[in-house]
């Protein structure tokens, strides 16, 4: 954006930000040398540039050992991330409204890659001490006016300045300004801003932090800054709250005074302001996490897990050092011996290579004494207070970091898991402090979301949120929609994300279901449900059918219960249904009763083994029916004692499986009319015989 005549003459605004930012840079300079220190440090510069001048040619190793715990406490955060969810002041709210306000936030959360932004912050809060990310607003694409809000990294912690001697809460939400430094190239500077004058930036000042430019670069300040609207508010007697005074004062109940604060934003160089606006909410969107925070007589210091750790640290360089060193100088000769006594015996040369079962060497006199023979070199060895010196400088490590071996993967004495699962978390317990501090930061993020929101997401749309399972919805928002939520409750909970839920979810269950197998049966379809593959879904559905079946009630299908009415139209075709069974029975007895007729009319031994044959399949086939029809009243009468627990769609599958029990009936008895009338002798045989 161009820079207008009225940004480059606000030299009050101007003034007092570069003031500000002076005294900002004096108050937290030491806070931020130990900062930029223990960054170096945990990321292997453990050596002074002294030691490493006085120790030329002489082994300066780094062998890192504070990083494993940085990642242990850094590891453990991303795998028990704090998740924000909102909750209704009241009972009164809409709990429909709520849970789009919660899948809006799991929307921007997600579609923010926030998780990167928040673990940067957390990596560099355990490393140097504190860390920061920030909530921004954008255009949703590049044909729209509608905002969304995005949260972002600030990958560099020690860009950002906070007058920590102003701040008295943990979450620097009370910050009466702060600023985010960055860089850029001076050659784009003069792209976007090609009628501001870099030569005339100043390039004086104590350090690299108060330097405005150098010879490629420019230096860029963005500014928050809180502005009070301090004013009067009076109580009415009909319950009413006004800004102003009526003109009767007898209405007048009581008053206060009241503060609105707004946060305006600029953008400035080391000349003149290149931009401003004002921030859409109350709380500056720069949200920190921090170490453990200390007040010494006035002084804030803010400890990484880095600090204390520094010096075992350096002690374990050095002794290893030293030990590699030591090592390095011991004598690699093996054999020593008088002058002359190797000549002519090339084997000594190649002892170190073969085994020989013997060398040879030839005796050689001093002064009219004759030498010993050579003799082999005994190794040195490392000196014992050297080895225990750096066993020693690793516990001092773990003891400064709370972090012992078990927390790292090492295996102990212990037995039970659950033994092994309070040893692992007496790390864990050490370094809460900085997964506490990652909380209060989300806990902030959920305030500016909530304050945000009703400003940003304030015109009729559709929107896209997510649910608890992170499957994605979209929900049509009104003008105003959202303007009621500035009273609930921000809840924060930490805990493993949702993936890592399910797997669990699967795994306990998977557990009980060894010692309980109708347990196993009653929960197969939520196992199946948190499984992560293709067609968990439906696998599941189709296991709540089965559950439905054997364990009626066990799952609510939210369908309508059946009614009397129903219950009376059901077991009355059922009482039909027998009636028809019966009806079979009787045309059962009279085909038995035909089939002895045609055994006496045949006469013919041929014809009386075919009809035997004949009859005996027939028989057969009666007696699977017979059968058949003697288990329906059984199945009647468990169905009539229990039809008033039944479902209606049980009760129509019941009355479906008669009906194809009378149909296959009625399809084998005209198979056996169809079989006697074959079997029955033509009338031309009968007069034959």
């Amino acid at each position: 954006m161009p820079v207008t005549e009225s940004k480059k003459t606000d030299k009050k605004v101007f003034e007092r930000l570069v003031k500000r930012f002076h005294e900002v840079i004096n108050a937290t300079k030491e806070v931020r040398k130990l900062a930029l220190d223990d960054i170096r440090f945990a990321n292997g510069e453990q050596w002074s540039d002294a030691l490493i001048n006085e120790r030329k040619g002489r082994p300066c190793l780094t062998i890192n050992k504070i990083d494993a715990s940085i990642k242990q406490v850094c590891n453990e955060h991303r795998q028990n991330r704090a998740s924000i969810r909102y909750r209704p002041f009241d009972s009164a709210s809409d709990p429909d409204k709520s849970e789009v306000v919660n899948g809006l936030v799991r929307h921007i959360m997600n579609n923010s890659n926030s998780t990167h932004a928040v673990d940067n912050a957390f990596d560099y809060a355990v490393s140097g001490g504190f860390g920061f990310f920030r909530v921004i607003t954008d255009y949703v694409d590049d044909i729209s006016f509608n905002q969304e809000i995005l949260v972002k990294p600030i990958k560099n912690p020690l860009s950002v300045y906070f007058p920590l001697h102003l701040i008295n809460e943990p979450d620097y939400s009370d910050a009466p300004y702060a600023f985010v430094r960055s860089k850029i190239s001076k050659a784009e500077f003069e792209d976007q801003w090609p009628k501001v004058d870099v030569d005339s930036f100043s390039a004086a000042g104590e350090g690299d932090h108060e330097m405005w430019k150098t010879e490629d670069s420019v230096y860029i300040v963005e500014y928050f800054e809180v502005e009070e609207d301090r004013k009067t508010i009076y109580l009415l007697s009909d319950g009413s709250i006004v800004n102003e005074p009526p003109a009767d004062e007898a209405l007048i109940i009581n008053s206060r005074e009241t503060c609105n604060k707004k946060i305006m934003w600029y953008k400035a160089c080391g000349g003149c302001l290149l931009d401003s606006r004002e921030w859409p909410g109350k709380y500056i969107p720069i949200i920190p996490i921090v170490g453990k925070e200390v007040n010494i007589e006035g002084n804030i210091y803010i400890m990484s897990l880095t600090r204390n750790a520094k010096d075992a640290q350096r002690m374990s360089n050095y002794w290893k050092s030293l030990e590699t060193e030591m090592i390095a100088l011991q004598p690699k000769v093996p054999y020593i011996g008088a002058a002359g006594q190797f000549a002519g015996h090339e084997d000594w040369k190649r002892a170190n290579q073969k085994n020989y079962p013997y060398l040879e060497y030839e005796p050689v006199s001093s002064n009219g004494q004759l030498c010993p023979p050579p003799q082999r070199v005994a190794n040195i060895g490392i000196d014992a207070g050297i080895v225990n010196a750096i066993r020693e400088s690793t516990d001092d490590i773990k003891a400064t970091t709370g972090i012992y071996d078990a927390s790292l993967g090492a295996k102990g004495n212990e037995t039970s898991g659950v033994a092994i699962t309070r040893r692992q978390r007496q790390g864990q317990t050490a370094n809460y402090h900085f997964i506490d501090s990652a909380a209060l930061a989300t806990t902030y993020l959920g305030k500016i979301f909530l304050d945000l929101i009703p400003k940003i997401y304030d015109t009729e749309r559709i929107i896209r949120i997510l649910g608890d399972d992170m499957q994605e919805k979209v929900a049509q928002i009104t003008d105003g929609y959202f303007d009621d939520i500035a009273r609930y409750d921000v809840v924060v909970d930490i805990g493993p994300d949702y993936a890592t839920k399910r797997t669990e979810i699967v795994e306990s269950l998977s557990m009980l279901n060894q010692s309980n197998p109708m347990f196993a049966e009653m929960t197969g379809d939520y196992i199946a449900q948190n499984l992560d593959i293709d067609g968990a879904k439906a696998l599941s559905e189709r296991l709540k059918k089965f559950i439905n079946v054997k364990y009626p009630g066990v799952i609510d299908t939210g369908e309508q219960g059946t009614t009397e009415a129903d219950v009376k139209e059901m077991v009355s075709d059922i009482q039909k249904l027998q009636a028809e069974i019966q009806q079979r029975d009787a045309v059962m007895q009279q085909m038995q009763q035909l089939i002895a007729q045609l055994q006496k009319q045949v006469g013919d031994k041929e014809a009386d083994r075919i009809v035997k044959m004949e009859t005996a399949q027939i028989k057969a086939a009666a007696d699977i029916d017979k059968a058949k029809i003697m288990v329906q009243p059984a199945l009647i009468a468990n169905t009539q004692n229990t039809v008033a627990h039944l479902h209606k769609h049980e009760l129509e599958k019941s009355k479906l499986a008669l009906d194809a029990l009378v149909a296959k009936s009625d399809a084998e008895l005209q198979a056996a009319q169809i079989a006697v009338a074959q079997t029955a002798p033509a009338p031309n045989a009968e007069k034959s015989e």
